[in-house]
């Protein structure tokens, strides 16, 4: 995006604020960067993400128990 802005945080992070379309494809993208990336808003694509997230683990933690 043309209009966003790079913010460095204390604990080195690097905030990112941009206005995109909130759809498949951004949770996706944004899908790709595992745990190297945090969803602060919008509040429902933080929660798809979350979603997403538990599922994956869910997966994983079924699988060890075998």
């Amino acid at each position: 995006s043309n209009a966003q802005k790079l913010t460095r945080l204390k604990d080195q992070r690097i905030r990112l604020e941009a206005p995109v379309a909130d759809t498949p494809q951004l949770q996706w993208w944004l899908s790709g960067f595992g745990d190297a990336v945090e969803v602060i808003k919008p509040l429902r694509l933080r929660k798809r993400m979350l979603a997403q997230a538990e599922a994956t683990f869910s997966l994983y933690r079924d699988a060890a128990r075998s």
